[in-house]
């Protein structure tokens, strides 16, 4: 049985081999944290909270990273949230950002559960479409090519899944729109009912650069093409 005085030393001794041992980890960069990583979207006033870990491509790309540049590139971390018209929660969530483009992880929040789907990689957000029901979103990506000209790609979403929809229209047309290359600017994007948009591109004979910028430094005549979506 140890003297009070031992009992003192060991405690102190058991302390100090604690300190140490928790200041090696530190310095190796490797943690344990038990504190949940959030991120701060502002939403109508006020903003949301999303845990990182349930933002699966987010958190993946996360996981290379030191405790410490984890809080860095989580500082980086920017973002918009939005409602639809019955309440339900979408994020954008731009990180891995550049100059201007980011990668882009779409969220949906809906009944306390949590959807993600990684939209694409260095890109911009430009703006979001709701079909009339919601069953069918709509986002408009682009890429800047060069300080004069941005090429546009759109998605079509269920929001029931967040799955990509089948979209059919002009077979060109309707692939160039929804191609990774972002191909031409897409000006506007217009619901016509629950399964139907159009979208407004110029009118040029191609989608060269030489050609776009013209086009963009004179009259910009468009014409309007419409995509029919397969419903779920």
């Amino acid at each position: 049985m140890l003297h009070k005085g031992g009992e003192v030393a060991l405690k102190s001794w058991l302390c100090m081999c604690f300190v140490l041992f928790f200041l090696t980890i530190l310095a190796s960069g490797c943690a344990p944290s038990d504190a949940q990583e959030y991120i701060e979207l502002p939403l109508d006033s006020g903003s949301l909270s999303i845990p990182v870990e349930k933002v699966e491509p987010l958190h993946k790309f996360l996981e290379s990273y030191t405790p410490s540049e984890r809080q860095v590139e989580i500082s980086r971390i920017q973002g918009t949230a939005f409602r639809s018209l019955t309440g339900i929660v979408y994020g954008d969530i731009r990180f891995n950002c550049g100059s201007k483009l980011c990668d882009h992880v779409l969220v949906q929040m809906k009944d306390e559960a949590f959807k993600s789907l990684s939209l694409h990689e260095g890109s911009l957000w430009i703006s979001h479409s709701f079909s009339p029901d919601e069953r069918l979103l709509a986002i408009l990506l682009g890429r800047n090519e060069g300080t004069e000209l941005v090429r546009n790609r759109i998605m079509i979403l269920h929001t029931e899944t967040l799955e990509p929809a089948v979209v059919w229209g002009d077979p060109v047309v309707t692939e160039q729109a929804l191609s990774s290359d972002f191909v031409f600017p897409i000006l506007d994007v217009k619901w016509v009912h629950e399964t139907s948009l159009e979208i407004t591109v110029p009118d040029t004979p191609d989608n060269s650069y030489e050609t776009l910028l013209e086009w963009n430094r004179t009259g910009k005549t468009t014409k309007t093409i419409r995509l029919s979506v397969t419903p779920k």
